[in-house]
């Protein structure tokens, strides 16, 4: 085909070479002694994985054979050492390709004898015909063996043994296979079905001739038919590839550069990359390597630079070949123009301008929508992840164009524009890259300069005060940046502070006197001037006082004190005020004068103002202070209590210059408040030494302290029993109990309460409250009888108690396995069962057992046997029980029944009148069936109660007993069905015109076991007794039959008819 003629194809060409590829296999060790270069050829063993297409040879290390140098020793040890050094195989051939094993095994011992051998096994050649596979294509021993399944091997021990699968053997003479010398064996296989090909390899060396002394290696892994562990290697049979190669064109026939291919299978997903093997050098001749495939449905793609550049759906067939074209997919950009202010490379834009952009795209085949991303990014850096702007339109065969605006970025600079072209594919559900175009460079740079539009505050002159703070602000423009992009920097004398179009003044900052404070606005660019505006600013310091006298004075209460300041201004303005806070009055001047009315400590704060209203403060302490106060007198006298008891208190206080001045009390208990009046009384909850303070204060503060001890002595605390109640308990073992005391302590301290079990504390608490409660939980591990007590203790040593006997039960037995496993049961009688059980003790005592049936006791035990020979639901039980009598019971229930399907009863009734006078016989009849599907005959008994003045005809199978009850009875097979008749007379002519009850019954039990009988059918019927004058009326009557659960009737008459009589016959 000629290259060109087709816009925009891409050629698949599919050959069928899996013929080729077997020939390529052998080709690769058809020279004899040449090292194997074969695809996909390995090393399984010391060497590694040799994949396709690497070379690979004999180690070259190793010398010629028959070599004496090298690694080897030089003389020969005492025995032959067999090594396989590498075993060379390929990973995977096709069916029907042939696969070359090469095997190299060193003597690494002494001289081998006659007989030594290299062996290759092949458990899948198990016909006698598959010698035909194998080819020894290389032996460096003396001579060569196939052997074919059914021949005859000898085993390791010498045996003879017939082959199960084909063995190629090589073998030496004597002495031929010296110490370090090499020997090598090569055997073409040539597998006819795919899976997975097993070759056992081996190599066995004899000492000095002696056969039957043999070296073997490996040492560890599988072993041959013949007894010898074997090194195992497998090679994967896969069905025959199909080869495949791709050759692609843009739309104008060129061929795209550095192409890379992708063949993902249809099937499963499986994606396969091929590597070029010719890239444009020639047409049609783009082949790959590695191009083999199974048939089947395949897509390939091409992407170029990573991007999408077309895809085709590839269908290989098996054995044929086919060519396939199609056009590259997709859209891409023919042409870019940029209108901009300048022509020629790298143009000029202004800062944040639009640059209107028109593209010409070219879509040849596939996608319905297109997407172009444009990206501005400065020269030299990476293109960012975000476009600067997105084109998204829907997109037809042919020529597309697009027109749009780009805005320019805001920094000066030269920046690239690149294209980014995504297409929408419904075959993919979403965009791919198709092209990728990086466009030409662009100059961002502004020429016309900043202007202030507007500035606040509007005076250029200002004052600022302490707390106060001034905003400056401006507004701005450029004719060719955004307003947003200009740079606003504010300066204080000179200093750069912040950036933005607001500024905020803090004169805390900043000294006292004139400040300048200015603005600069620019567009970045360094061909502008720079927009400025300026205030003066004028910060204002409060004044500073220098002293006050007095500055912390000590002066006594009620006599005048004269305080003055002095201060001074840092701005140079006068000071034109002064005033004062003391003791809560305000006055004014430099100097002033005031009498304190009372002693202690007194703040005091004096302001100084200057002429612009811009004031200080400073504050200061005085001390005022006078003669303290004679405590006389303080009580009580007796200072030793106990706990609870009141105690009253009362202290005197005096001035020492006999001045009549009001005194106030404060007295503390223990660093405590406790009351304010000269007198008062207080209690003690807690036992020791209190230490009691009374403080005396006069009317100007004055203080006095007197301090006294009382000793408070200790009660005992009081226990009683809330839980159990009565002091005794009986609980099970094992099983939480609790135990509640009361406890009541006037002392304050907390009372310590132990639990004491046996005499041993195992718990203790801590109760605050009294009267308190306190609560233990424990269990008792062992039966028995234990005591419990609670001892309580205050934080002085005294104590009480209380206690309780208790009594511990054991708990009940757990059975830990029974069997049967299930609880119900369903047999036919008689049958036996085997009952077992096993319980443990909780406690780990002895358990005994106790047998029941339907409630009487029948074994002790573990186990139990029983038969059940009635049918019915019976109860078995074992009761498993601990020394001290406590007990836990399993049951099982049994269901016996006499039949698998219970039999049938039949009847019917025609009559209910007899004739007195004709002397006919009556007869009643039932008829019974038992299923086939039972194993057991079954008795069956028609039992009639007849009375007084009505006989029975004897009859056979029927007996009359002295009492006047008749019974017919018969034996049914499975299977049978058979009718019993009892004809009855009337012997009494003078019953004629009454009415006469006749009872009967059927019943049934398996053959030979009459005890274990069923009552189907036990009623009663009125028989009316006529003459020949009457009329006989024609009666039906529906009998109402009852059985035993589980018995079906199959029809619920009974039969009552005139006629002869008819022996009873056996069905």
């Amino acid at each position: 085909m000629e290259r060109g003629s087709v816009a925009g194809i891409f050629v698949v060409s599919i050959l069928v070479l899996s013929a080729v590829a077997g020939v390529g296999l052998s080709a690769g060790f058809a020279s004899d002694g040449d090292p194997p270069t074969a695809m996909n050829a390995r090393s399984d063993g010391a060497g590694e994985s040799v994949r396709e297409g690497v070379e690979y040879a004999r180690p070259a290390e190793r010398p010629a054979l028959g070599r004496t140098g090298g690694t080897r020793p030089a003389t020969d040890p005492e025995d032959p050492d067999p090594s396989i050094v590498t075993v060379q195989a390929p990973d995977e051939i096709s069916v029907g390709d042939s696969a070359i094993i090469d095997v190299y095994v060193d003597n690494e011992g002494g001289t081998a004898g006659s007989s030594s051998t290299i062996s290759m096994s092949f458990p899948a050649f198990d016909s006698s015909r598959d010698t035909d596979r194998l080819q020894v294509r290389r032996n460096e021993l003396t001579s060569r063996n196939i052997v074919g399944a059914g021949e005859t091997i000898h085993t390791r021990s010498g045996d003879s043994a017939s082959a199960d699968y084909a063995l190629v053997e090589g073998s030496t003479e004597s002495n031929e296979w010296g110490s370090g010398a090499q020997k090598r064996l090569s055997v073409s296989v040539t597998p006819e079905t795919a899976g997975t090909f097993t070759v056992y390899v081996r190599a066995t060396l004899t000492d000095d001739g002696d056969w039957k002394t043999k070296f073997s290696a490996p040492d560890a892994g599988a072993v041959d038919q013949q007894g010898y562990v074997v090194r195992e290697i497998t090679i994967d049979v896969v069905e025959p590839k199909e080869s495949i190669s791709i050759f692609p064109e843009d739309e104008n026939g060129e061929v795209p550069n550095d192409p890379d291919i992708l063949l993902r299978r249809a099937s499963d997903g499986e994606t396969k990359s091929l590597e070029l093997n010719a890239r444009g050098k020639c047409t049609n001749c783009a082949w790959f390597k590695d191009s083999f495939v199974d048939p089947g449905s395949y897509r390939a793609y091409v992407k170029v630079d990573s991007n999408y550049w077309g895809w085709r759906d590839v269908t290989v067939s098996e054995g044929e070949g086919e060519y396939i074209t199609f056009d590259r997919g997709g859209t891409w950009i023919r042409d870019i123009e940029l209108d901009t202010d300048e022509s020629g490379g790298n143009p000029r834009v202004a800062p944040g301008s639009e640059i209107p952009v028109t593209i010409d795209t070219y879509k040849q085949n596939h996608g319905s929508d297109v997407r172009v991303k444009l990206y501005a990014h400065e020269e030299g850096t990476s293109r960012p992840e975000t476009p600067t702007k997105t084109i998204s339109r829907g997109v037809s065969n042919g020529a597309n164009t697009y027109q749009a605006e780009l805005s320019a970025p805001y920094d000066e600079g030269t920046y690239e524009i690149d294209y980014v072209v995504e297409t929408y594919f419904s075959e993919f559900g979403g965009y791919r890259v198709t092209d990728v175009v990086d466009g030409q460079t662009v100059r961002v740079e502004a020429y016309e300069p900043p202007q202030i539009d507007g500035s606040s505050p509007g005076t250029r002159e200002l004052t600022v005060k302490p707390g106060e703070t001034s905003t400056f602000s401006v507004s701005a423009s450029d004719p060719d940046t955004a307003s947003s992009r200009l740079d606003v920097q504010w300066f204080v004398d000179g200093t750069q502070t912040v950036s933005g179009s607001k500024f905020q003044l803090n004169p805390e900052k900043y000294s006292a006197g004139e400040h300048d404070v200015s603005v600069v606005v620019g567009d970045g660019s360094a061909r502008t001037e720079d927009a400025r505006a300026s205030w003066t600013v004028s910060v204002v310091k409060p004044p500073h006082v220098t002293s006050v006298t007095p500055t912390d004075g000590t002066v006594a209460p009620g006599e005048p004190i004269e305080f003055s300041v002095r201060a001074d201004d840092p701005n140079g303005y006068a000071i034109t005020d002064y005033s004062w806070s003391i003791g809560g009055k305000h006055l004014v001047g430099e100097r002033v004068s005031y009498t304190f009315g009372k002693t202690g400590t007194v703040t005091a704060e004096v302001t100084a103002t200057n002429s612009k209203g811009v004031s200080t403060t400073k504050t200061f302490e005085v001390t005022v202070s006078g003669t303290s106060p004679d405590i006389t007198e303080v009580g009580p006298e007796n200072r030793t209590v106990r706990i609870g008891e009141s105690v009253s208190f009362a202290a005197k206080a005096v001035d020492p210059a006999g001045r009549d001045v009001s005194m106030s009390y404060q007295w503390r208990i223990d660093g405590e408040d406790a009351f304010t009046t000269r007198t008062g009384s207080r209690s003690f909850t807690e036992a020791g030494t209190h230490r009691v303070t009374v403080v005396a204060t006069n009317e100007f503060g004055m203080k006095s302290t007197e301090s006294f001890d009382v000793k408070v002595l200790n009660d005992q605390p009081e226990l009683s029993v809330m839980s159990p109640s009565g002091g005794a308990a009986t609980v099970q073992s094992k099983k939480t109990v609790q135990f509640v005391g009361r406890v009541v302590n006037e002392d304050a301290s907390n009372v310590r309460v132990n639990l004491r079990v046996d005499g041993e504390v195992i718990d203790r608490k801590d109760v605050s409250d009294s009267p308190g409660q306190v609560t233990f939980r424990t269990k008792f591990e062992n039966p028995g009888s234990h005591s419990v007590e609670l001892v309580g203790r205050d934080g002085h040593g005294a104590s009480s108690s209380v206690s309780w006997d208790v009594k511990v039960t054991s708990r009940k037995p757990v059975f830990e396995s029974w069997s049967p496993e299930v609880g119900r049961m369903t047999a036919l009688t008689p049958s036996t069962w085997n009952f077992s059980a096993e319980a443990r003790d909780p406690e780990g005592q002895s358990v005994t057992y106790e047998w029941s049936v339907d409630g009487s006791y029948v074994s002790d035990g573990t186990e139990l046997r029983k038969q059940f020979t009635t049918h019915g639901e019976h109860t078995v039980s074992v009761t498993a029980i601990d020394p001290q009598g406590v007990n836990r019971t399993h049951e099982w229930a049994v269901v016996t029944k006499s039949f698998t399907v219970e039999p049938n009863v039949r009847n019917h009734a025609t009559e209910q009148e007899v004739n007195v006078d004709n002397g006919t016989t009556t007869f009643l009849s039932v008829s019974m069936q038992n299923p086939q599907v039972n194993n057991r005959s079954a008795e069956v008994e028609f039992v009639i109660d007849l009375p007084s003045g009505v006989a029975i005809k004897r009859m056979a199978n029927v007996h009359a007993s002295s009492t006047g009850d008749a019974v017919g009875s018969a034996t049914l097979r499975p299977g049978d069905e058979k009718s019993m008749r009892l004809g009855i007379f009337v012997k009494d002519e003078s019953l004629r015109g009454e009415s006469v009850t006749v009872d009967y019954e059927v019943r049934y039990y398996p053959s030979g076991r009459k005890g274990d009988y069923h009552s189907v059918l036990d009623q009663s019927s009125t028989i009316d007794l006529v003459g020949n004058q009457e009329t006989q009326a024609e009666k039906a009557n529906q009998l109402t039959v009852t059985g035993s659960p589980g018995f079906t009737v199959v029809s619920g008459l009974l039969a009552l008819g005139v006629g002869i009589l008819v022996a009873l016959r056996r069905q």
